[in-house]
């Protein structure tokens, strides 16, 4: 009997102490699915839907996004209306679609329990210092009023439970609260595709904006909706992101997608350190396309080539790099190569003619290059390298003992392996790229003064690398042309 008494004794004690510790928190653990909030998008609108962790809304890659001049994308005023929000959050799903000519936004935060308590008395949370120059006004029913200057796009907010719902309107606010209570049906990402698989996830569909671009620009289209479908996990410095995209080959002809193939990797390239930028890309049949419109304008004049054949020698596996080093009088610059693999006669018929066309008469003497049969090199006033065998055709600026320096672009990009195929690849190093900075403003201010046009042309890199300065390393591969992964690496040594 006593057993028994003492037995049942510490039951209720402890549920007297849970309960004692309940009332005393004033909280439950929020176990709701944040998206639950959100009602279902309407498929025939265009929309953006993504549930990630809160820290993406205060990362540098938000801030390279959304920061950038002219940057006009419809919904980033939104993005950076919410972000003092919901860079506070453990997690955020946010979505906003453009319906009868306006974007609608709304998202569900969950936030530290304390924080909302605070917003709840129409106060912001003392330290939420960041946030500034934000007008927070308490209405009735528990909504609260988020206004200028600060805030871009005036939303109304209001705590339910352990999550925060924020709408641009009191009927859209209104709107999530009846989804989450099962009035509405919500959002349904069962079975989407890369939903789950990592930590965050991003949806843009398009309803049919993209077909008709294409349409504008000429290229033949049928009337459809096109989905891209992203998962990534990420830290304060590290974001590794896969992506998916449907409805390609229900918007765009059969016979332009088969141009777009993958090519196997596995071909050594001139790759000397450092490398700070590699840009590959198994270039389609262009011979029929606008000449002009490709940027390829004058260059057959420079070669005395018909377009034709210039179209034939770049089609295959064609890679752009930055790495190495060359030489401008007294000035060490970056190098600077166009490699075409695979090109075989053609390719080596195009090196015959870079070395002779007119500004050939400029260049002292020519330097044969061990490793190759046509072309070569020479050093005054600049280091320019051209040359060619059956398996790769190069021209650019690079010092000559450079280009036996090989590599595959698994330097770069590990996880691009020699037995991957992919339609295109990417590198670039920002840190990288910004060190070069005041090396190539001096020598173009120099180029300029003797009368030349380099400087002129290296503009395009300064303004290029002071833009990705601050994104770091960035690795990107397309395996196909709807399938892809991405890896930066914002962190600094």
């Amino acid at each position: 009997m006593k057993k028994s008494f003492l037995f049942w004794s510490g039951i209720i004690l402890g549920v007297v102490l849970v309960g004692a510790l309940l009332i005393f928190l004033g909280h439950e653990p929020e176990s709701r699915d944040i998206i639950k909030a959100l009602p279902e998008a309407n498929e025939g609108e265009p929309y953006l839907f993504t549930v990630c962790d809160g820290s993406f809304f205060n990362s540098e890659l938000e801030d390279f996004l959304f920061e950038y001049p002219g940057n006009d994308t419809p919904v980033a005023p939104f993005i950076k209306a919410i972000s003092p929000l919901a860079s506070k959050a453990e997690k955020v799903a946010f979505i906003a679609y453009w319906e009868h000519n306006r974007i609608t936004f709304m998202a569900t935060l969950k936030l530290p329990f304390e924080d909302l308590q605070v917003l709840s008395a129409g106060k912001f949370p003392g330290n939420w210092k960041d946030i500034k120059d934000v007008r927070i006004e308490k209405r009735e029913d528990g909504v609260l009023y988020l206004g200028p200057p600060a805030i871009r796009e005036p939303m109304m907010i209001k705590r339910d439970g352990g999550l925060l719902l924020v709408a641009g309107s009191r009927e859209d606010l209104s709107l999530m609260s009846r989804t989450l209570s099962g009035e509405v049906k919500p959002i349904d990402l069962h079975g989407v595709t890369l939903y789950g698989k990592r930590d965050n996830f991003l949806k843009i569909h398009d309803a049919g904006l993209v077909s008709q671009m294409a349409l504008l620009y000429g290229i033949s289209t049928t009337p459809g909706n096109i989905t891209l479908l992203s998962g990534w996990d990420s830290t304060d410095s590290v974001v590794e992101m896969e992506w998916r995209i449907k409805g390609l080959d229900e918007v765009f002809p059969e016979e332009l997608l088969a141009r777009l193939k993958p090519f196997s990797w596995n071909n050594p390239l001139i790759l000397p350190d450092p490398v700070l930028f590699a840009f590959g890309v198994n270039t389609p049949d262009l011979r029929g396309q606008d000449y002009e419109a490709l940027g390829l304008s004058g260059i057959e004049e420079d070669l005395e080539m018909e377009p034709e054949d210039l179209m034939s020698v770049l089609e295959g596996p064609t890679v752009l790099t930055v790495a190495g080093e060359s030489k401008f009088i007294l000035f060490q610059l970056p190098g600077m190569l166009l490699q075409l693999q695979e090109r075989g006669m053609a390719g080596k018929e195009l090196i015959r003619k870079f070395w002779t066309s007119k500004w050939r008469a400029f260049v002292p003497s020519i330097e044969e290059v061990q490793g190759y049969d046509t072309g070569g090199s020479a050093n005054l006033p600049l280091s320019i390298l051209g040359v060619a065998n059956d398996e790769m055709a190069a021209a650019g600026f690079l010092v000559a003992n450079e280009s036996t320096e090989m590599g595959l672009p698994g330097k770069m990009i590990p996880f691009l392996r020699s037995d991957d195929k992919a339609l295109l690849w990417f590198f670039i190093d920002g840190p990288g790229l910004s060190d070069k900075l005041e090396q190539i403003t001096r020598a173009g201010e120099l180029a300029e003064k003797l009368g030349s046009d380099l400087g002129q042309r290296t503009a395009d890199i300064i303004e290029a690398a002071e833009k990705l300065e601050q994104l770091g390393k960035v690795s990107l591969v397309m395996q196909t042309l709807d399938r892809g992964i991405l890896f930066w690496d914002g962190s600094r040594p």
